[in-house]
């Protein structure tokens, strides 16, 4: 959770500060005024998620629900390593420890012609400054989760009831999933059933079906004229003996 907070010496205080670096170096404010915005965030909900699940009361089912318990090895030994990245993960990038930032040098061949991808420069006072405020915005962002989920629960309820539009806006996760919905899955699928229906059960089945159809009801004419009679068979040869010399006859 500190980690994805973007709290020091984290990997992801590294990763998030040197964004926002970048976006300020680059004269870019309101950028860089929303990035720490979204970082206040994302650590408000990572520690919301932290409380709630291993602080407060037990919310796991009832008396008879069966106990939480620890994950096979497969998955515990993967995250004790993504763990461990998460701490020193992000001290490649720090040039005192290093002489250089390893990864974004290694990485710098990459994006050598991307547009805005210059070194960043600047104080180093100004540099420690804004580092100071996104630290203390997510700082910020955890009290505010520790207030209103652990310490004070009940100022959630009373937030959520306060600002109503607000709660259902982010409780339906600003509704990305209905316009979505309505603009690629419910076209794309009134399609593919407008194909179904329209080439693959008419078009392509009507041929394939009626082609079997028209043969089988052609069998069925032809089925009729074996019987397995001797006098039968006898009366269509004297029948087509006939038709032959009746038609070299009038020709």
């Amino acid at each position: 959770g500190f980690a994805l907070a973007g709290i020091f010496p984290l990997a992801g205080f590294f990763s998030k500060d040197a964004i926002l670096w970048k976006a300020w170096a680059a004269g870019q404010p309101v950028f860089w005024g929303l990035g720490v915005l979204i970082a206040g965030m994302t650590a408000y909900y990572m520690f919301r998620c932290v409380f709630l699940t291993f602080h407060g009361t037990f919310r796991y089912g009832g008396a008879a629900a069966p106990r939480p318990h620890e994950s096979p090895a497969v998955m515990t030994l993967p995250l004790v390593v993504l763990g461990v990245l998460a701490v020193i993960g992000g001290w490649v990038g720090i040039p005192i420890l290093q002489g250089a930032n390893v990864l974004g040098d290694f990485l710098a061949p990459v994006f050598a012609g991307a547009a805005g991808s210059a070194e960043a420069h600047g104080s180093v006072g100004l540099e420690l400054g804004l580092m100071v405020v996104s630290l203390a915005v997510a700082g910020f962002g955890i009290f505010l989760a520790y207030r209103m989920h652990l310490a004070r629960p009940e100022s959630a309820k009373k937030a959520a009831d306060r600002f109503p539009a607000l709660h259902r806006l982010l409780l339906n996760k600003f509704y990305v999933d209905e316009l979505y919905d309505s603009l690629f899955v419910i076209p794309l699928r009134n399609a593919a059933l407008t194909l179904w229906r329209g080439v693959d059960v008419l078009l392509v089945d009507g041929l394939v079906n009626g082609v079997g159809g028209a043969f089988r009801k052609l069998s069925g004419v032809v089925r009729a004229f074996q019987t397995g009679h001797a006098k039968t068979y006898l009366l269509s040869m004297v029948v087509g003996v006939v038709a032959i010399a009746l038609f070299y006859t009038w020709r």
